[in-house]
């Protein structure tokens, strides 16, 4: 049974004309968002969430170039998101990601309040979740996309961070992910 705030999540992305969709399934069509979601669930060892420090380059070595990584930077109004980590698969595709930045700073609207808005599921869910759609970014209409994306523990064992695996290819009429960038 999906949760409640995955199915208000999804009818928000459709009334905003966004084609990505968020379920907690976590069926990945993608062989490495499977090891994504392996690797994670290891390195939680029985944890609620594992931390980033869990999550080496070593343990990501087979999907590294198509990750992103998210400092949360809590708030009273509202969280901001600072980039640790982009992939060089991602700096490909989505043309911006300066370690350091600020995700409210460095991305325009619409995309700002939409990559917010999934951030904050996953924290409000607290648990790992797979996103699917096509690419609306820029003129990148012609990519699809599968994402395993799940909260790191910070060093108080709160969600700190957000880990996105961020698997992106060319669209074609099944909408099966034919190309991935990066290794």
């Amino acid at each position: 049974m999906a949760d409640r705030r995955i199915d208000e999540f999804n009818a928000w992305a459709a009334r905003d004309g966004w084609s990505t969709r968020v379920d907690g399934d976590l069926q990945f069509r993608s062989p490495r968002l499977r090891k994504a979601h392996a690797v994670w669930t290891r390195a939680a060892a029985g944890d609620p969430l594992p931390s980033r420090a869990e999550l080496t380059p070593r343990a990501m070595k087979s999907f590294l170039p198509n990750v992103v990584i998210w400092d949360v930077l809590r708030g009273a109004a509202a969280n901001r998101y600072r980039l640790r980590v982009m992939g060089t698969a991602l700096e490909t595709v989505w043309g911006c990601g300066e370690t350091g930045g600020l995700l409210d700073e460095d991305v325009a609207e619409p995309f700002r309040t939409r990559w917010q808005c999934i951030a904050d599921l996953s924290l409000a869910l607290c648990k790992p979740l797979r996103c699917h759609g096509a690419i609306q970014y820029g003129n990148r209409t012609y990519y699809e996309s599968e994402t395993f994306q799940a909260p790191l523990a910070g060093e108080d064992g709160a969600p700190g961070a957000i880990l996105f695996v961020h698997i992106v290819g060319a669209s074609v009429a099944s909408h099966d992910l034919a190309v991935s960038i990066g290794p």
